[in-house]
């Protein structure tokens, strides 16, 4: 199983965020198990726009990643 997304996903966090698993969620209210199993490729990357543009401004993606963050959450949710 390919977690391309989920591992950019807790990159991003980690990297750019500086924020542990607990920290980011309290900050963005996000269940700290849903968050978890998305990084860790257990659950696909959402398939909307809507879902997914929300879960990318939770993150702090700006548009210039967010393409690559897109195609990230299509090639995974391909390869499931």
């Amino acid at each position: 199983m390919n977690n391309v997304f989920g591992k950019a996903l807790y990159n991003h966090r980690i990297k750019e965020l500086k924020l542990t698993l607990r920290q980011f969620c309290k900050t963005t209210g996000y269940d700290p198990g849903y968050v978890s199993r998305l990084e860790r490729g257990f659950i696909k990357a959402p398939r909307t726009a809507k879902l997914l543009s929300k879960l990318l401004g939770m993150y702090g993606i700006d548009a210039k990643q967010w393409i690559k963050f897109v195609e990230l959450a299509r090639k995974t949710r391909l390869e499931y």
